[in-house]
């Protein structure tokens, strides 16, 4: 996390089992929703999954991109866009799952979003692995624990294809950045400090 940052949104993740779901270049690509409570600046993503097949060392690259809607046969395009190459950390071993469930983070440029406004998040493996066929090792999100199986997202079939919202449940990511203050705010605020410098000029200077 960047200095001065904080968390602004979290769904944690599934850990009781490996439950994910493919979102990876060559195949099917996944998006999850939220809604800011504030102004918010977003400078960083944080995301939980893993590799099938194997436990890919090889750093990959991801496509994070933030769309303002998607709906089911409307193919929306995000409004921000960038290509990142996470840093990856321990995460946690599911209860008898042989595959482990990794942590990665990225820093990015502010994105800029309004309170309440329905935002969705997509997060596509840019390089899976070709093993022998018909495997390969392509990156599966971790679904979270939050309102889990009850939650919207949103699931397109391959690149360029619409995207599609069902009720499926949520995936596991934390958005982090700072919380940009209303105008009323930074009015109130302007109006302290001008009044505070006010009453210090006008305070009589003490006698020796």
């Amino acid at each position: 996390m960047e200095a001065g940052a904080e968390t602004l949104f979290e769904q944690r993740p599934y850990t009781e089992a490996a439950f994910a779901l493919l979102s990876s270049i060559d195949g099917q690509q996944m998006a999850d929703d939220f809604s800011p409570t504030a102004t918010w600046h977003v400078t960083g993503v944080n995301w939980f999954g893993r590799f099938e097949h194997i436990d890919a060392s090889t750093p990959h690259r991801f496509r994070i991109g933030f769309h303002t809607a998607i709906s089911s046969g409307i193919a929306s395009a995000p409004f921000q866009q960038f290509t990142v190459t996470p840093v990856r950390s321990a995460g946690f071993n599911p209860p008898g799952a042989a595959a482990h469930v990794s942590s990665f983070a990225a820093v990015i440029p502010p994105v800029a979003l309004e309170a309440n406004q329905r935002v969705w998040l997509s997060i596509v493996d840019l390089d899976p692995v070709q093993l022998e066929p018909p495997l390969g090792s392509r990156f599966v999100w971790q679904e979270s624990s939050v309102a889990r199986l009850e939650g919207d997202w949103g699931t397109r079939g391959s690149e360029g294809a619409d995207w599609v919202v069902s009720n499926g449940g949520n995936l596991a990511f934390r958005l982090e950045g700072v919380v940009v203050p209303e105008p009323e705010t930074m009015t109130l605020l302007m109006l302290g400090a001008v009044l505070t410098v006010v009453f210090v000029r006008r305070r009589p200077a003490e006698k020796a």
